[in-house]
């Protein structure tokens, strides 16, 4: 009888202890996913900073099926300005991590912050392959991080393929005045026979596609103007540029596939029938990528995750995206357009030409 009795205080401290197990289980499952969400909200990259955070809710939406959790949590979005400041940018994401308890940050817009914020973080979002045999191209970018990065990734490739990058022009990010720059790459190609182009890679203020154009170069010495995509407010300023082609990362009529027309269809009906823009698709894509990678990894610990998002491949509005493992790159297709002016449209259509496909860029290592 003792020994029963002693079995049943055992049956029954066990019970206990599942009880209180499977309720700290549940509280666990209860306490929201954090995510950080640092951006530029304010200065010059305010437009492409509130387009992310817009992106990515609405893109968390999309994945969450309306729910707004993951494995059972809710989700909490904390947004964090950056301001476009290295060290403001490295302070949030401290204060995220030690104040906030964030499970992930995602952002931050700017590169030269992404730098400070995550020193292996590389941002590479788009790369026009005009190359051939025979073609000379001068590139002109600002003067930090993704300016740099782009044109060494755009350098690479265009020379893979036969051209030649005669010129490299970094300029300051509040540059106004661009005519030191264009006699520089006057000096470098005038002479130069066959096929010459003056690629711009420009965020911001400035303007300097129409400064350039202004000044005549494809007439006076057959430099040809192109540049990669940009947002729409930027391109109702591109209607003298009817017929230029370029390459971009996103206009909404490019892609053809069921998460973008959720995308534009939501888009317009909250935002009195404006369509989503470059910065929407990028913000929507990370918050798919981060649902994914949660989802597989089925935890937010750091580690599960690294593993989960180390080659994952996911759906965004674009297509399909590749994270690559060897240099965490988001690897996906870009939008070769030709500018088209519609007269009852405001801005000028970047109209589609042909999808470049990941294997088409071939994108080299960063590391």
């Amino acid at each position: 009888m003792k020994k029963r009795h002693v079995t049943r205080m055992g049956y029954c401290f066990l019970a206990a202890t599942m009880i209180l197990t499977m309720m700290a289980t549940l509280a666990v499952a209860a306490e929201p996913i954090k995510i950080a969400n640092i951006e530029a909200l304010s200065g010059p990259f305010e437009q492409f900073g509130n387009q992310s955070r817009v992106g990515f809710e609405l893109g968390m939406e999309y994945a969450t099926k309306g729910t707004m959790k993951l494995l059972g949590r809710p989700i909490e979005i904390i947004v964090k300005d950056s301001q476009i400041k290295p060290a403001v940018g490295k302070q949030l994401l401290t204060e995220a991590y030690k104040d906030d308890k964030v499970d992930l940050a995602v952002g931050p817009t700017s590169s030269a912050v992404a730098m400070a914020m995550l020193p292996l973080a590389e941002e590479f979002k788009k790369i026009l392959v005009l190359a051939r045999p025979g073609v000379s191209i001068a590139t002109v970018a600002q003067d930090y991080t993704f300016g740099r990065t782009f044109v060494e990734k755009y350098k690479k490739a265009a020379e893979a393929k036969g051209a030649k990058v005669v010129i490299e022009e970094f300029l300051p990010v509040k540059t106004v005045d661009f005519t030191a720059t264009s006699q520089r790459i006057i000096k470098a190609m005038k002479d130069i026979k066959g096929e010459k182009y003056l690629f711009l890679n420009w965020a911001g203020k400035g303007n300097p596609l129409k400064k350039f154009h202004a000044m005549k170069l494809d007439e006076k010495y057959g430099i040809k103007l192109t540049t990669g995509g940009n947002i729409i407010p930027a391109l109702k300023g591109y209607k003298p540029f009817a017929g230029m082609e370029g390459s971009g990362y996103y206009y909404h009529t490019n892609p053809k596939n069921e998460i973008n027309d959720w995308l534009v269809a939501e888009h317009k009906k909250r935002f009195k029938g404006m369509p989503p823009d470059f910065f929407h698709c990028g913000g929507f894509a990370a918050a798919l990528f981060v649902a994914k990678a949660i989802e597989k990894a089925g935890s937010t610990d750091t580690e599960k995750l690294i593993a989960a998002m180390e080659g994952l491949e996911w759906m965004t509005p674009k297509g399909k995206m590749i994270m690559r493992k060897e240099d965490h790159q988001a690897l996906q297709s870009m939008f070769n357009f030709k500018l088209k002016v519609d007269p009852n449209v405001e801005w000028t259509i970047p109209e589609l030409v042909k999808e470049q496909t990941i294997e088409e860029l071939n994108i080299p290592l960063t590391r």
